[in-house]
């Protein structure tokens, strides 16, 4: 039986102390993803699972750093512990263990809690949206200011002849969406 502890932030810029602080006295191999919870394509996610064996042990922060999506997070809970690993979200304090997948009540308060940070979730992006709106009308939004300087663009669109997006943003640490801007706006501070 080992231990593993699973670390995930949505962006570069943003920490995992809060996590690791919270599951500090738990010994264990620890993996960290900076990417969208949105789906299970993270590359240290992908590695940890293919460490993980019958009798394992799973330690994440919270059900949100695991999966944002309620119906995904649920399929990949059954699909660790129908392969014998228990999972403990340490923040709701709910286990799910082989031994009682079964538990309705703690499927019940898992499903709730689950529904209401999607539903939070949601409200965020409704206001987040709302602002920049009324932001744009009053012509004060900017955007987020880019991490790039002329010189990196320059480089970026030079590596655009012998690389990928992907690759280029693999390279540069960002999505490969702002890699795109980039190259099709030349967007630079």
């Amino acid at each position: 039986m080992k231990n593993f502890k699973y670390y995930r932030v949505s962006s570069t810029n943003q920490n995992i102390a809060r996590q690791v602080e919270a599951l500090k006295d738990i010994e264990g191999k620890e993996f960290t993803d900076k990417l969208s919870g949105n789906s299970f394509d993270r590359h240290q996610y992908k590695i940890m699972i293919e460490q993980l064996r019958s009798g394992d042990h799973l330690y994440v922060y919270s059900f949100d750093r695991l999966s944002r999506n309620a119906i995904e997070l649920e399929s990949e809970i059954n699909r660790l512990v129908d392969l014998g690993i228990a999972i403990h979200f340490v923040r709701e304090q709910i286990d799910f263990a082989p031994n009682d997948k079964q538990d309705q009540i703690k499927m019940l308060l898992f499903r709730f809690l689950t529904a209401i940070a999607e539903f939070e979730r949601e409200n965020i992006k409704e206001r987040q949206a709302q602002g920049i709106k009324l932001a744009k009308e009053r012509n004060v939004y900017k955007g987020k200011k880019s991490k790039f300087t002329k010189a990196d663009s320059d480089k970026i669109i030079e590596l655009r002849k012998t690389l990928t997006v992907k690759e280029i943003a693999k390279t540069y640490d960002c999505s490969m969406r702002t890699i795109y801007n980039l190259i099709d706006n030349n967007k630079f501070n």
